[in-house]
């Protein structure tokens, strides 16, 4: 599901370059051509996971920015253009979605929206169950006491009346990171989560 899912908004990235009859290396698109194009298909949250998508593939050096409005191909993209496979770019978290600027809250608000959701919607290209989350960030948090297991942390919360939601606990975790320690976790959950990718 998260492979299609991926596939489905990579390639509209890369029909957008075919539909501006872009097919060589440097051949590109205003950047808020894109957007606007963008805008009239997708939900709120569908722009943030295509934006960050996009960012991911700038990442991977299948497009570059020019002059920071002016998106264009590289030798890699224009490959996937002329007949190459779609590609499943090596997600990071930390370099696409952690800005030291932008709040902690801001940072959750882009994570939930690539992890979060229901596995059934298309909200949702990184999902991250709980057990995946907890045990990623939980040996970042060594003052809380957390306890060993996803199933006792669980347990825990319904003991003490507490959110069981993923959105409120996942939240509650990750505004409780030490600033230093924000972007070794988003790392860490891109290593573990890409591997149950493919």
């Amino acid at each position: 599901m998260k492979q299609e899912i991926l596939e489905s908004y990579i390639t509209y990235i890369f029909d957008f370059f075919q539909k501006s009859r872009c097919f060589k290396a440097g051949q590109g698109n205003m950047l808020r051509n894109f957007r606007f194009a963008a805008e009239k298909q997708f939900t709120r949250n569908q722009l943030g996971i295509l934006y960050f998508l996009v960012n991911t593939l700038i990442d991977n050096g299948y497009l570059y920015l020019k002059d920071r409005d002016f998106i264009a191909l590289t030798e890699n993209g224009a490959d996937v253009i002329n007949g190459g496979e779609c590609v499943i770019p090596k997600i990071s978290l930390e370099r696409t979605i952690y800005e030291k600027e932008t709040s902690r809250s801001d940072i959750y608000e882009q994570l939930w929206n690539i992890i979060g959701s229901n596995k059934e919607n298309d909200y949702a290209p990184l999902y991250v169950d709980g057990p995946l989350f907890y045990n990623t960030i939980r040996p970042y948090l060594t003052t809380l006491s957390l306890p060993h297991t996803y199933g006792e942390y669980m347990a825990e919360l319904r003991e003490k009346e507490e959110f069981t939601s993923r959105i409120k606990w996942y939240r509650t975790l990750f505004l409780a990171l030490d600033e230093n320690d924000v972007q070794k976790f988003l790392k860490d959950l891109s290593i573990l989560n890409s591997a149950t990718l493919l």
